[in-house]
């Protein structure tokens, strides 16, 4: 269950991840596109993998083995591409659409003074939520657990966020940032009644030891 849990997360993390861009292009209350889809997707994961699996720690291994599978996949790929050695057509590519993802990952980067693909931020940011969903118990506190998700998330994403050189010139007003502190947690709780209802109709539902 922790490796399907592991797994769905990297994948829902490939959804979630372009919020940033939309963050970078749109700003505003639109800076909090990705904690704000990462607290719906994320919590659900999460809560689920918690409820299904038993164990109470599941969030954190979760987001840990998820950071631990980003930094393996990149081993791979830059193996790939030292054996393969392809002729780089980035540049054509950006040329012919500057408004793509590939255009706006590679301005991102630029800006930031990052090669494209090699931050880690989105992958360490869901830790420490995860590491605060396990302190509530996401087993039995669905509830606190997904209000507690979110805010940390609204907050260490925010800061982290709002740091990034990158998205200097998209930074939010006070009342974008109000309104999105009204939209996270409520995504999170959203995400951990999915789970818990769910979990509730398991073919054999996992009782977490008392």
């Amino acid at each position: 269950m922790l490796v399907a849990g592991t797994l769905l997360l990297g994948t829902c993390y490939v959804t979630v991840d372009p919020g940033v861009q939309t963050a970078f292009r749109r700003g505003g209350v639109f800076f909090f596109t990705w904690p704000l889809l990462g607290a719906l997707g994320f919590t659900f994961i999460l809560s689920l993998t918690a409820r299904a699996s038993g164990l109470r720690l599941a969030p954190l291994m979760v987001t840990v083995a998820a950071l631990g599978l980003h930094v393996v996949g990149l081993g791979i790929s830059d193996a790939g591409f030292a054996l393969t050695q392809p002729v780089p057509a980035i540049q054509e590519a950006i040329a012919a659409d500057p408004t793509s993802p590939i255009a706006i990952a590679h301005e991102m980067a630029r800006r930031s003074g990052t090669v494209v693909g090699r931050s880690f931020l989105l992958r360490w940011l869901p830790i420490l939520p995860a590491a605060v969903l396990t302190l509530v118990d996401a087993r039995r506190r669905w509830i606190a657990g997904g209000i507690a998700f979110g805010a940390t998330l609204f907050v260490s994403a925010g800061h982290m966020l709002a740091g990034a050189p990158s998205l200097r010139h998209a930074l939010p007003a006070p009342g974008d940032v109000v309104l999105a502190a009204l939209l996270i947690p409520p995504a999170a709780l959203a995400g951990s009644a999915a789970a818990r209802w769910l979990a509730r109709r398991w073919p054999s539902p996992i009782t977490p030891p008392a």
